[in-house]
């Protein structure tokens, strides 16, 4: 499980142990672990995760049919951009250890198992803060550019997370606890 912080545990009836903010930081982080492994989730037809997009955007049919607009250089640069969020979402999904990490954090959440197969093969770590940070910050750099080219506005993503985290800090920051 990951622990953002470590708290002193709260003492009821002099012997149940109630760590109230630990279980809260871990119900947010499990659900956060479980919606950020769905922007990653493997190929699906009929599904909207990142390496479905991006299959589906690397099909010819798709994309000859792409309307990118009448500027050429805008259109070039478009490509681009897309073609480079292409690789970035299939080089993520096959081999980041950050990724896989996450995924295995999740299924442990998601199943009632105790060890999932990656860890039966050897030793997964649980995942770090960075590993989510890294995993996020890669969703969010290839989020633009396949919303380019389906033709939907582009949204600040970066500035969306910023204000989330200021949000979040600020919630558990103000939490207090009675006795």
């Amino acid at each position: 499980m990951m622990a953002f912080a470590a708290s002193e545990p709260l003492m009821r009836d002099d012997s149940v142990y109630v760590d109230a903010p630990f279980i809260l930081r871990e119900t947010v982080a499990s659900e956060f672990i479980i919606q950020l492994c769905r922007l990653w989730d493997k190929f699906d037809a009929g599904g909207f995760s990142l390496p479905t997009i991006a299959s589906l955007l690397r099909d010819n049919d798709v994309w000859n049919e792409l309307e990118l607009g009448d500027d050429i250089k805008l259109k070039e640069e478009k490509l681009r951009s897309l073609s480079d969020a292409l690789k970035l979402v299939s080089y993520v999904d096959n081999t980041s250890l950050e990724l896989k990490t996450i995924r295995n954090s999740r299924h442990k959440r998601a199943h009632p198992i105790f060890r999932t197969r990656d860890e039966r093969k050897g030793k997964v770590d649980d995942p770090a803060y960075s590993d989510v940070e890294y995993v996020l910050n890669h969703a969010i750099e290839a989020l633009n550019p396949f919303r380019g080219a389906l033709s939907m506005p582009n949204e600040d993503y970066r500035t969306l997370k910023e204000t989330a985290n200021a949000d979040a800090t600020a919630f558990f920051q103000a939490i207090k606890l009675s006795d």
